[in-house]
This record gives C-alpha cells, sequence and structure tokens, in this order.
C-alpha cells in the first residue's frame, strides 16, 4: 500500500513541482520519500529475502556510475569542493532517480484498479484544471500558473496519455483509462510545447514500428546506440558549424512552420556549449558548469537558465569519461525493458525511445528539473514492471522479471 501511494506521488510529481517548486513542501518531498524508500525496501527485505536478478543489477550500475560521475566532478572541480557542497549532492541525487524509481515500481503493486484508476483519474482532473488557466494566458508559451511552465504541462500531458493506454493494454478500455487519452490531448496543443508534441508523435512511431515489424531482443537491444548516435549527430551538427546550408535549410524551415528560428535561444546556447566543451572535453566543468548558464541581472535577481539540450548538459558538467558512463547505464536499463516483446513493454520502450530524443531539447533525466525526471523514469519503469508482471496462486500481485 504504501509504495503504491509513493508511486503515484512521483508519477504526479512534474505537476507538484512545476506548480510549487521552490515551496518547502516540494524540497522536503524527496527526503520523504527517500526515507519511505528505506522502510519500504527494510519490509520488502525482510518478506521476499531478494531482488530479481534485473532490479539488483539496475542497483549496482547505478553505485558504479555514481561512483565515476562522482570522480568526473571531483577532477574537474580540480578537488576544490567539498563533499558535501549542495551541487554536489544535488547532482548525485538526481542519478538517484532512476534506481529508487525502477525499485519503487518493482515492490508496487500496479493490479489493483484503483490504483490505476487513482493515477488515471488525477492526471485528468490537474491537467483539464491547467489548461483552463493557460487559456487565461492566450496559450502563450511561458509560465501557466506559479512556477509551473508550458514545457511541463506539455511533458505531464504525454505522460497521461502514455498512462491511459498503458493501462489501458494491461486490462482492457474503460472510462477511467480514457480519461487521462482525452484530457491529455486537450491540454497538449494548450501548452504550446513543440517538444511535448514531438515526443508524442515519436512514441507513436516507434511503437507502430514495433508492431509491424516485430523486432528480435538483439534488434530492440541495438536500437539504443542508432538513437542515442542520432541525437549526437543533431546536437554536434546544429553546435559546431552554424553556417553549414544544412542549418540555414533547417533554421528556415523551422522559422517558416513554427515562427521560431533556430539561430535564436536554444542554437545560441548550444553553439556556447560547443565552444565550452572544446575546452573541457574529458571531465568537463563539474558543478562550473551550472553556472555558465546562469545569468545575474543589474537588479541583483538571478535568472537560472538551461542549455535546453541533455547531452550537451552532461557533456558540460562531466566530459566524454562521465557521459560515455551514463549512456552505457542509459544502455542497460533499455536492455532491461526490452526484455518484454509484449504491448506494454513494447510501449514503455517507445516512450524511452521518444524521451531520448526529446531531450535534444530538454534536459529533464538526470539534471534540471528534478522531478520531471522522477516523473519520465516512473512511466518507463511502470510499463516494464507491468509487462514482466504475473499473479500469483493467491494473486497477491507480486511482480517478476522473467
Amino acid at each position: 500500500m504504501l509504495s503504491n501511494l509513493i508511486i503515484v506521488g512521483l508519477a504526479l510529481s512534474g505537476i507538484v513541482f512545476g506548480l510549487a517548486s521552490e515551496s518547502i513542501a516540494v524540497q522536503a518531498l524527496l527526503p520523504m520519500i527517500a526515507l519511505c524508500a528505506v522502510a519500504q525496501l527494510g519490509m520488502y527485505a525482510l518478506r521476499f529475502k531478494s531482488l530479481p536478478q534485473g532490479v539488483t543489477a539496475l542497483c549496482l550500475g547505478a553505485l558504479i556510475l555514481g561512483i565515476i560521475y562522482a570522480a568526473c566532478v571531483i577532477f574537474a572541480e580540480r578537488g576544490r569542493i567539498s563533499l558535501i557542497d549542495v551541487e554536489f549532492l544535488k547532482t548525485l541525487g538526481r542519478l538517484s532517480l532512476v534506481p529508487c524509481t525502477f525499485l519503487f515500481a518493482y515492490m508496487t503493486n500496479w493490479r489493483p484498479r484503483w490504483f490505476q484508476a487513482t493515477v488515471c483519474v488525477l492526471f485528468a482532473i490537474a491537467l483539464l484544471v491547467l489548461a483552463s488557466l493557460h487559456s487565461l494566458n492566450g496559450f502563450e508559451t511561458g509560465y501557466v500558473v506559479m512556477d509551473l511552465h508550458s514545457n511541463i504541462l506539455g511533458i505531464m500531458s504525454v505522460i497521461a496519455i502514455y498512462y491511459g493506454v498503458l493501462f489501458s493494454l494491461d486490462r482492457g478500455w474503460s472510462w477511467d483509462t480514457i480519461l487521462p487519452i482525452v484530457a491529455g490531448l486537450i491540454a497538449l496543443p494548450a501548452s504550446v510545447s513543440r517538444g511535448s508534441m514531438a515526443c508524442l508523435i515519436f512514441v507513436v512511431c516507434i511503437y507502430a514500428v514495433q508492431w509491424f515489424w516485430r523486432p528480435g531482443y538483439r534488434m530492440r537491444v541495438a536500437a539504443f546506440p542508432l538513437i542515442l548516435t542520432a541525437c549526437l549527430l543533431i546536437t554536434f551538427q546544429f553546435s559546431a558549424a552554424t553556417q553549414t546550408t544544412l542549418f540555414d535549410d533547417m533554421s528556415r524551415l523551422l522559422e517558416y512552420t513554427i515562427n521560431k528560428p533556430l539561430d535564436t535561444g536554444r542554437g545560441k546556447m548550444w553553439v556556447n556549449a560547443y565552444a565550452d566543451f572544446i575546452e573541457h572535453p574529458w571531465f568537463g566543468r563539474g558543478t562550473a558548469a551550472h553556472d555558465a548558464w546562469t545569468h545575474y541581472l543589474p537588479s541583483g535577481e538571478v535568472i537560472k537558465l538551461s542549455v535546453h539540450n541533455y547531452y550537451w548538459a552532461i557533456l558540460h558538467e562531466v566530459g566524454v569519461v562521465g557521459f560515455s558512463a551514463l549512456m552505457l547505464y542509459f544502455w542497460m536499463i533499455w536492455s532491461y525493458v526490452a526484455r518484454a516483446d509484449n504491448p506494454t513493454g513494447r510501449l514503455a520502450l517507445s516512450f524511452f525511445g521518444a524521451i531520448l530524443i526529446q531531450q535534444v531539447g530538454e534536459t529533464q533525466l538526470s539534471t534540471g528539473t528534478f522531478t520531471m525526471g522522477a516523473s519520465d523514469w516512473t512511466a518507463i519503469a511502470a510499463g516494464a514492471c507491468l509487462s514482466f508482471a504475473k499473479h500469483s496462486s493467491d494473486d497477491d500481485g507480486q511482480l517478476t522479471d522473467d
């Protein structure tokens, strides 16, 4: 029961963060979840003795990754950073989102109708209310209400649609699974988030490829480096050589279709990121990378911006060494999710692939918005666990990954 309630909180954490990201309540959310995680994991260990091999491997991989990542940050800072520095702890804390969400997802009983209905109904209510409030702003790109940005509203709309379809694939279509799909389809265009709309299209396309082609396990695993390579090519192409014919053509196409040229906003940030990466290629700049995107106004106001590219954010922070370790860990997770060749498993893999592509224009998997990362990883873990779920003889709903 406890893990079910925590999962509901993690699933909706992006909306919670967007509404009150500076509040004490939200800042206390993750420490409270961590304490509950320790208690829940302790009870789980006493009852079930051990975790399945796949989940154990993810936890071990996260530990090794954390050590490598921390070493890269310390080396980049030339030993000048304290191990209890807030930024240093935040950097490592974001990495803990991945194993924590998979642990909670595994310990959660996803089968009860009340649980699935709760997630669906809460998403639907929140999105419809927020879309209505956004209409008062004229559906402009920017803040919807309080600290909730239109981009957060957009990706949470995609996640709501994902949960609705996921639960429908698991137990059939019903009014409560259709509700978040309808709400998401209303809130998504209202968010005016182009990246989120593209993300939904990518989910559909990747799922369609799996549905019609039915690739084997090895082919599904091999898709990760292909997607990653494509994302890196796009990232470097539009960062290193801003005067290429391809860049100019793409910029004109974007300006014509969405009235937003590529050489402003994200494009300029990527060029700056490339120049900084050339100076610190192997281990990055550590937590000093965060200052590169912080603007201090004469009035004293501090504006924390984002490079709006997850791959640049990681390369900027820990260089090629840390980036390679992180991507190997992501490939490990991808391989774990790819083991399930069924509708829910294919949907989870499609969402994972779409999020990787979407990160060319956003930063949320382990940097940037803390709880947006929790929302993404919880959605991926939910699909994986539903795919591996089996009913025991007494219908206790415990999950396995065989």
